[in-house]
């Protein structure tokens, strides 16, 4: 309570009013993030399955054919270390496998069962950044892997992005993850500029489809609270 007492100069009433003000905003930040996020990995996911096409299989999640240096888009997926999806295939889809088979309770596994139980950081690492930002050799040869994938599967996910091969998409997707992550973690958000956050969001939606944006933007909760600050 400290955060919120030193914002309410010690006034132990006022800062408790500012505690549950302040909880009910980050439910409403996690709304808008939450449903951000399905969006964003179903897009992502649905242009990879057309793209992964290529190998005998769209199911780039659950096929467990070892790296194939012959089919370049096998490779990619498989191709560890130099694999640019080693991130998912190899850690996080087996977490989010293992968490689906957890959750379904002897149903069999599929698709949309392990992309559900996947990470908002997943997504992020799979999207190019900048060039300049590139600092290592290691680094520029897997933004360069991720370039070709967004250049061949990720801007027909994101047709709103015009940007040079997707790095707009990345910063975006990266400013709403360390959001989410303060978040889910109830730090408080007093020096965070919550309205430009919504609005990286709703842009980041309008991106995939522009009805998106005019969605949740209609249904978001977060001006409305925000506006009901209380007095310190």
């Amino acid at each position: 309570m400290q955060s919120y007492l030193d914002m309410c100069n010690g006034n132990k009433k006022k800062a408790l009013a500012l505690y549950v003000w302040h909880a009910e905003l980050t439910s409403a930040v996690q709304s808008v993030l939450g449903i951000t996020e399905v969006m964003l990995r179903n897009a992502m996911d649905r242009e990879l399955r057309k793209w992964y096409k290529d190998t005998g299989t769209e199911d780039w999640l659950l096929d467990l054919v070892p790296r194939d240096p012959v089919n370049p888009r096998r490779h990619i997926v498989r191709g560890g270390r130099q694999g640019i999806l080693d991130v998912i295939v190899t850690n996080d889809r087996e977490r989010a496998y293992r968490r689906a088979v957890a959750s379904l309770r002897g149903r069999s596994v599929g698709h949309d069962d392990v992309l559900a139980q996947t990470m908002f950081g997943s997504w992020e690492h799979l999207l190019p950044i900048a060039s300049s930002q590139a600092r290592s050799q290691s680094s520029v040869r897997r933004n360069q892997v991720r370039e070709q994938l967004w250049d061949e599967c990720f801007c027909f996910a994101f047709p709103g992005d015009t940007s040079t091969r997707g790095a707009i998409t990345f910063g975006r997707v990266n400013e709403l993850h360390l959001l989410r992550n303060r978040v889910s973690h109830m730090e408080h958000l007093f020096n965070t500029n919550i309205e430009r956050n919504m609005q990286t969001a709703f842009a980041l939606l309008e991106s995939i489809d522009p009805d998106l944006k005019v969605w949740v933007s209609s249904v978001s909760r977060v001006g409305e609270v925000l506006s009901r600050k209380p007095s310190l």
